[in-house]
């Protein structure tokens, strides 16, 4: 698996962990595809996690060969463990008592991640850096709460900052200054990538326009906006998949959403890629995807139990 597109940060509301736990897992799919995008082929998952429980927030390191990913076990206490493909075993990263992790996000060197770590009170929320063997490195900013966020730009975060409606848009810079951008966006953030960094970032806007869809932005570092595509009210998870179309569920159904081009695409102008609606993982609301080579990669999805969390 040689190429690393899309991770999906994936995040929950921590400071309402009062609330049952949804029950979730986390499915795998090897896909392929036809030059044009309008066949795709998805063969039977695999579950990368056997406990029956709260797992979700995959992060896949870029060799493709390890995901690391959250749960939530008898311990009550949340960490961060590993699936490896080839040993096709799980191990615990993070075994802390005191403070939670959520939403791993592995370096380009592979020698440390990034979390957001939720403090003993259950409602403080940095974002932080920790060392390869899972003990904790360097609190990178004092944002508080931090539900979500993204690397880009080498050295730049993208901030999702919890308030009592959802949360607004904050970007942490290589300096450590941070500033508002945005408000009333979704949780998911996605680094688009190029041929040397990821200088920009997708998220959703969930203000009420007269279309009444969400809208889907790119900022960048400067903390400059503009409009890139339409998702249906309510979608705010996707991830970013084949020829850096964006991937995205509605109504049990995977499709695929041009961009890029310069024109505003929406639900009516996506690709279809799969109907999941009569098979045991219909209920998903979470997505990644890494490119193992043309016309072929990998999709993750988060399968949750009852209602959608």
């Amino acid at each position: 698996m040689r190429k690393l597109l899309v991770i999906l940060l994936l995040a929950v509301s921590f400071n309402n962990f009062a609330q049952p736990l949804p029950t979730t897992k986390i499915l795998f799919f090897p896909v392929t595809y036809s030059p044009n995008y309008n066949i795709f082929m998805l063969s039977e998952p695999l579950n990368l996690t056997s406990f029956h429980g709260y797992n979700n927030q995959p992060s896949f390191h870029a060799n493709g060969s390890l995901v690391d990913y959250v749960s939530i076990r008898e311990d009550k206490q949340a960490d961060i463990y590993r699936y490896d493909f080839k040993a096709h075993q799980t191990q615990r990263i993070t075994n802390t008592t005191t403070y939670k992790e959520y939403s791993p996000r592995w370096s380009a060197d592979e020698k440390s991640f990034t979390v957001v770590r939720v403090e003993p009170d259950d409602s403080t929320q940095y974002l932080w850096r920790y060392n390869a063997d899972g003990t904790p490195a360097q609190q990178l900013s004092k944002a508080n709460p931090v539900g979500y966020y993204t690397p880009f730009n080498k050295n730049y975060f993208g901030l999702f900052v919890l308030n009592k409606k959802g949360g607004d848009l904050y970007i942490l810079d290589s300096k450590g200054r941070v500033r508002k951008v945005d408000e009333n966006i979704g949780r998911c953030l996605l680094p688009i990538h190029n041929k040397e960094t990821d200088t920009t970032f997708y998220y959703v806007s969930k203000k009420p326009y007269p279309d009444s869809n969400y809208h889907i932005m790119q900022c960048t570092p400067r903390g400059k906006i503009r409009q890139v595509g339409i998702f249906p009210k309510g979608i705010e998870d996707f991830c970013i998949g084949p020829n850096g179309m964006l991937c995205f569920g509605y109504e049990h159904k995977l499709y695929a959403l041009p961009i890029g081009d310069g024109k505003i695409h929406a639900l009516t102008e996506a690709y279809f890629i799969a109907d999941f609606s009569t098979k045991p993982w219909a209920n998903f609301y979470r997505l990644s995807y890494y490119e193992e080579k043309p016309g072929a990669g990998y999709f993750s999805v988060v399968v949750y139990e009852g209602e959608k969390p």
